[in-house]
């Protein structure tokens, strides 16, 4: 009876050290996202937005708007540890329309889209409820964010800045 138990003890125990040394070698950086809600309020030169841009439910043009023009408080533009990115800020009342919409569309895993005028710039899905002060968009690389940067102020390239 005593080298059943032995055995199962030295197995546990053997599970226990392989697991701790194979968290120690992983790298924790390969499994974080850049988490935007950590980068600090100073950093962030927030470029005014153009009067027909939204975010929508969905992928649509015709989709409901989440988040009017009036509801987004600017953008920017920044590259996070290699990742281009467009960083949406959003008023009081924006950050209470995407918090109630995107808990909904995480239920069912819905789509939220980023519109100027008739032009979708990005779509993304959403996994879990929105509800800081801003939203970022993953962009493929600097030159379509200077492209979308545009597209979303509405203004001449030369005006829209970059964070850096």
């Amino acid at each position: 009876m005593k080298k059943p138990v032995a055995v199962l003890l030295c197995g546990v125990l053997l599970a226990v050290i392989l697991t701790s040394c194979a968290a120690k070698t992983q790298d924790p950086e390969l499994k974080k996202a850049p988490v935007v809600s950590s980068i600090p309020e100073s950093m962030l030169r927030l470029n005014r937005i153009g009067p027909a841009v939204c975010l929508r439910e969905g992928t649509e043009k015709d989709g409901r708007v989440v988040a009017a023009a009036k509801d987004i408080s600017g953008f920017t533009a920044e590259n996070l540890k290699g990742n281009e990115m467009i960083i949406i800020g959003l008023t009081a009342q924006g950050q209470k329309s995407l918090s109630e919409a995107t808990e909904r569309l995480s239920k069912s895993g819905g789509k939220i889209s980023l519109w100027a005028g008739d032009t979708k710039v990005r779509s993304a899905g959403v996994y879990a409820p929105i509800t800081g002060e801003r939203v970022a968009f993953d962009e493929t690389d600097a030159t379509q964010t200077e492209k979308d940067c545009v597209l979303l102020s509405g203004a001449d390239p030369k005006t829209v800045l970059p964070g850096k």
